[in-house]
């Protein structure tokens, strides 16, 4: 009975020493926790968003035509566009109703652009290297959205 009273016994429990190790390794993982957390709550970063476009030339005018995923149409209003590192400004001309199914059940949507190009990259069917800038977000913001990707 009495060793019971030794584990039920709250002063004792509070006068056991911790060892330094575990101390040690208690607080760097809080300030690994804190230093993690601080960098992705406040450093903002771009995202870029890279796409393969065929030019399409039509009665002395070209469009852009891109395969975009669904969930990433709204992403592309008022965003900068960059053609072989030169920044262009962009209008999307047309998204098509009809829409591609890939083997993971995602929809793409034929999306036409058009923009200022080069004389040497209009050519009927060019394939071409676009990087949209997207706004700024954090680390914190990107997991939200994954989270709630995946909770739909």
């Amino acid at each position: 009975m009495n060793n019971l009273d030794v584990f039920n016994n709250s002063s004792i429990i509070l006068e056991r020493k911790i060892p330094p190790k575990i101390i040690s390794w208690i607080t760097i993982m809080i300030l690994s926790l804190i230093i993690f957390l601080s960098i992705s709550l406040f450093y903002k970063y771009h995202k870029y968003l890279y796409y393969l476009g065929t030019v399409i030339v039509e009665d002395k005018n070209y469009y852009i035509k891109l395969y975009i995923d669904k969930d990433k149409i709204p992403n592309f209003s008022n965003n900068e566009l960059f053609i072989d590192n030169i920044k262009t400004k962009y209008q999307i001309k047309k998204i098509s109703e009809h829409y591609y199914l890939t083997e993971n059940k995602k929809k793409f949507y034929e999306v036409y652009i058009t923009c200022l190009l080069d004389k040497k990259i209009i050519m009927d069917n060019n394939l071409i290297e676009l990087v949209f800038k997207m706004p700024k977000t954090t680390i914190m913001q990107e997991i939200m959205k994954k989270i709630k990707k995946e909770l739909r």
